[in-house]
């Protein structure tokens, strides 16, 4: 064969080859949503789905039979239903086999000519059909020990738990009520019923935003301390700006002359609605900022609800609304747990992430990344003061655990005043000297007269106590 021959040979296949990058390319392009998320492609016929790990390893979701029938196995069915999801031929996929089915089939996410590697290996995928392939593994920083204390703990209850690492931003436990069965069988058998039951598909932790009532307050302490009013006292008489009693107190008992701590471990209406009408709505707007309410945080590929502010904020009634966490004011339960973790972490805000590790080429294992500086260190120290008074003679005393200093803030956030019916929730962290777990707890549509200090600090503290007790 001449020169001639074997250069047109050369350029032949280069034309070829170039063509197919192309051809690639506009097919990835235009497509990759679609195929990245659907299930009953021909990849299943040669692809084993990867197997989803907590983060000792413990098999959360795994794939067995013959591969043109594989089965998906849920072993802690309800426990992950929010989390990991379900795979169904007649429903398709949720959750993290849904954002993630794309590297469980072995597939890369990334556009095709962004990685040579990758690219070799999603080619080679095409023609080597007849040997089985596995699908990338995903670890999650999920703890399976901590999410079924979560899981059982909040029982019948309505309602989100998180816990997470206050220093790395890891989620150690995430549970959302009502629930589900995954498991491909149990959901055709009874799909039609779970969908009647109310959000039992929403994955509250994240996508659910609720009134945080008087978590709040320990933004509106944090305005105060940055903004040089952590000294401000009020003689409570009954004679107030802003006409307004404090939970649970009876008509004419009031607490007399009030500083901060007073007010905070009392979870003082009265107090922090003259508080932050004296410091203005500026000021306390700014600092939710701070904390990232109206902004969209990144959580990996699921997705979490931005918490907002009112769009009004014009009387003394609004700004006493917006400092006890009632009007408009709304934050999922992920971010209520990020605002307690960032407090526990000298005023830092990590970014919250679930997935640990995925393997293989396209893979990746996470790292820690700061996400805000909320609040300077020093008002910090100051916040966890006041929220481990709050644990330990405060409205949070259920929350406190033999041998740990627990530091928290209760909230009971109105819901239908006419009925009675409020929220409960909790938010805290411990220990208060070197902070490892933060948690947010929130229960839903209680009778008034359950607060975030009798039903959620319990829930809290049981979760806090067997933290410890699995290290």
């Amino acid at each position: 064969m001449n020169n001639k021959k074997i250069a047109h040979m050369l350029a032949v296949i280069s034309v070829m080859f170039l063509a197919l990058i192309v051809y690639m390319t506009a097919f990835d392009m235009v497509h990759h949503d679609k195929y990245a998320s659907d299930t009953s492609t021909d990849r299943e016929k040669y692809v084993r789905r990867g197997t989803i790990y907590d983060r000792n390893k413990v098999v959360l979701a795994e794939s067995t039979g013959e591969l043109n029938n594989q089965e998906r196995l849920y072993p802690y069915k309800n426990r992950y239903a929010h989390i990991i999801g379900f795979k169904s031929r007649r429903y398709g996929v949720s959750e993290i086999e849904k954002r993630y089915n794309n590297e469980l089939m072995g597939s890369s996410s990334a556009p095709v000519t962004g990685d040579l590697v990758t690219l070799y290996e999603d080619i080679k995928s095409m023609f080597d059909k007849k040997e089985e392939q596995q699908g990338a593994d995903i670890t999650l920083t999920i703890d399976n020990n901590l999410q079924k204390v979560c899981y059982d703990a909040l029982g019948s209850y309505k309602g989100a738990i998180v816990a997470m690492n206050p220093k790395t931003g890891e989620i150690y436990a995430m549970v959302s009520k009502p629930d589900f069965d995954p498991t491909p069988d149990n959901l055709e058998k009874n799909y039609d019923k779970i969908t009647s039951i109310d959000k039992s598909f929403v994955r509250k932790c994240t996508n659910e935003t609720y009134f945080p009532g008087s978590t709040f307050k320990v933004i509106t302490t944090a305005a105060m301390i940055e903004n040089g009013m952590d000294d401000f006292t009020f003689d409570d008489t009954g004679e107030l700006t802003v006409k307004i009693k404090n939970y649970g107190e009876g008509e004419g008992k009031f607490l007399g002359e009030t500083n901060l701590e007073t007010g905070f471990k009392n979870s003082s209406n009265i107090y922090f609605s003259e508080a932050a009408n004296e410091l203005g709505k500026e000021a306390l707007l700014n600092t939710a900022r701070d904390f990232l309410f109206e902004e969209s945080i990144d959580f990996d590929k699921l997705g979490m609800a931005k918490s907002k502010l009112p769009a009004e904020v014009a009387s003394p009634g609004d700004i006493t609304n917006t400092a006890l966490g009632q009007g408009d004011v709304q934050a999922s339960p992920l971010h209520l747990a990020m605002i307690s973790s960032a407090i526990a972490n000298d005023g830092v805000m990590m970014q919250p992430y679930v997935i640990k590790q995925i393997s293989g080429a396209a893979g990746f294992k996470a790292k820690p990344k700061e996400l805000a500086v909320c609040i300077k260190g020093s008002t910090a120290e100051r916040l966890k003061e006041l929220m481990k008074l709050c644990v330990s003679h405060g409205t949070g005393t259920a929350a406190a655990i033999y041998g740990k200093d627990v530091c928290g803030k209760t909230g009971t956030a109105e819901v239908d005043v006419e009925r009675g019916i409020a929220h409960a929730l909790f938010i805290g962290f411990a220990p208060y000297d070197d902070p490892e777990i933060a948690i947010c707890v929130v229960v839903e549509n209680l009778p008034h007269k359950n607060t975030g200090g009798t039903v959620a600090a319990p829930i809290a503290r049981k979760v806090l106590q067997k933290y410890f007790e699995l290290k």
